[in-house]
């Protein structure tokens, strides 16, 4: 997600469900600019994210030599990404 294989300004609208804890937390930033770039003018971005802060992995996940990452950066810092390239916040729902 850190580098998406979209053109500039070609999507309405970008959904990522939980996915950004799989990426390294000092990523985040990089992957919610590369949202912003691929989007149209007046396109959406939805995000869900956990909103504690923390970091775990998991050396042999499903039973294979892979690591599988979790990184959540907390509330303040996910509500600060999108701002920081541009993007604004129109709705945020607490679950």
């Amino acid at each position: 997600m850190t580098a998406l294989p979209l053109s500039d300004d070609t999507v309405g609208a970008v959904v990522a469900c939980y996915s950004l804890s799989h990426i390294p937390f000092e990523a985040h930033r990089t992957v919610i600019k590369q949202f912003s770039c691929v989007l149209r003018l007046g396109g959406r971005v939805l995000v869900s994210k956990d909103d504690t802060d923390w970091n775990n992995s998991y050396q042999h996940w499903l039973g294979d030599d892979v690591e599988m990452q979790w990184s959540a950066a907390g509330a303040d810092a996910t509500r600060s990404h999108p701002r920081m390239v541009g993007l604004i916040t129109t709705e945020e729902w607490e679950l």
